[in-house]
């Protein structure tokens, strides 16, 4: 990624390169009212639009200052304009704005303590548009604003548990730069070495699950990406310090992933973005059970013996992947795990899945060679 600043510091010009051959995929191009504050590229969406974070700042104090999330097309025109309401209490996160993998722009607001998730509305603009924030932009529970809309993010249990699945089913091959070396490094304090389990002996061999990944995050996509690029798949050293040339998920990055989160909420941050159940039998497909400072496991549904059905990333249980494990529920309960439900399924009434079957579970895309196809374009 290419990023140029112009001479006044109102425009900003991104190129954006393929990986394999570092041709030119799309040139960005973005002017502001003032200022550029902030310029970072987020996210290439499944339709392969491009999401670039930018800042306006005012030369002068009396104007507000702004922040958009602009999509481009594929060819790099721009496409819409996502205006970030500044004066709701912003989560002071490197990435308090992300983007799904639909292309649904959403950021997090601290209120009280807690966490929300909020999804943001767009307006269309021409390519030679100058960035300004909109009469109201700062106001976006004010009624008969006009240009601006924001509320909870759509989420659905249907669409949870469908992600659950693909971290679960995806297959793909692992080629050397994912594998790693022979022998390959221990991990401190532990009887293991750094690659899962599962993945053992399989090289060059076609796999399914997303590896466990101590202190790793992700969607499919970023994961895809990472494994393309040479990233080691998977790291099973939970007493050493995270890695920065791996990839995959562990517990908690699987639920972040599986709620639609691109932000990383670890099991001791879950409760703020999460309330408790205060039935347990009351819990739904994509509830969680999590234990702070421990592990965090999604739940799926009750099996016919009343045991607990559900999906994590473990690096023992599942084998240092993805995938689902049936428990009996006082066993979890005695452990210290308490059901809780993301706030933006607090009112959902989609389908409970209530038959989770393998039928579920099919076979996914290769996640590299996806990327890599991605790339080429």
């Amino acid at each position: 990624m290419d990023v140029t600043i112009g001479e006044k510091s109102s425009v900003v010009q991104m190129a954006v390169r393929r990986d394999a051959d570092n041709a030119v995929l799309a040139n960005l191009r973005i002017r502001v009212r003032d200022r550029i504050g902030a310029a970072e590229f987020l996210e290439i969406d499944n339709r392969d639009r491009m999401y670039v974070l930018v800042e306006n700042i005012p030369s002068n104090g009396r104007k507000s200052a702004g922040a958009f999330v602009v999509a481009f097309t594929p060819s790099g025109r721009m496409e819409r304009i996502y205006d970030i309401p500044l004066s709701e209490n912003i989560a002071l996160t490197r990435r308090f704005v992300t983007v799904s993998a639909d292309g649904d722009v959403y950021f997090l607001r601290t209120r009280n303590g807690e966490v929300d998730v909020i999804g943001v509305g767009a307006r269309n603009v021409r390519g030679d548009t100058i960035l300004d924030s909109l009469p109201g932009v700062t106001r976006p529970n004010t009624p008969n604003q006009n240009g601006f809309i924001a509320g909870v993010r759509p989420l659905t249990r249907d669409q949870v548990v469908q992600t659950a699945f693909a971290f679960e089913a995806v297959q793909w091959k692992v080629n050397a730069s994912a594998y790693g070396p022979d022998p390959d490094r221990s991990c401190s304090g532990m009887n293991r070495i750094r690659r899962p389990a599962y993945l053992i002996g399989k090289l060059g061999q076609q796999v399914h699950g997303v590896p466990y990944c101590w202190g790793c995050h992700g969607s499919l996509g970023v994961i895809g990406e990472r494994l393309a690029q040479g990233a080691l798949a998977g790291n099973v050293c939970t007493h050493d310090d995270p890695r920065t040339d791996v990839t995959g998920v562990d517990c908690s990055a699987f639920v972040s992933a599986a709620w639609g989160l691109s932000q990383h909420f670890t099991t001791a941050a879950i409760p703020s973005i999460t309330d408790p159940i205060s039935d347990v039998w009351s819990m739904k497909p994509g509830d969680a059970l999590n234990k702070p400072g421990s592990h965090v496991i999604l739940f799926l549904r009750f099996t016919p013996d009343r045991k607990v059905e559900v999906m994590e990333a473990a690096p023992i249980a599942c084998n240092g992947r993805v995938c689902r494990n049936v428990y009996p529920l006082s066993t979890l309960l005695e452990r210290g795990f308490s059901p809780v439900r993301f706030r933006s399924l607090a009112n959902d009434s989609s389908s409970q899945v209530a038959e989770v079957s393998s039928s579920q579970s099919k076979p996914q895309k290769d996640v590299a060679t996806r990327a890599k196809r991605r790339q080429s374009r």
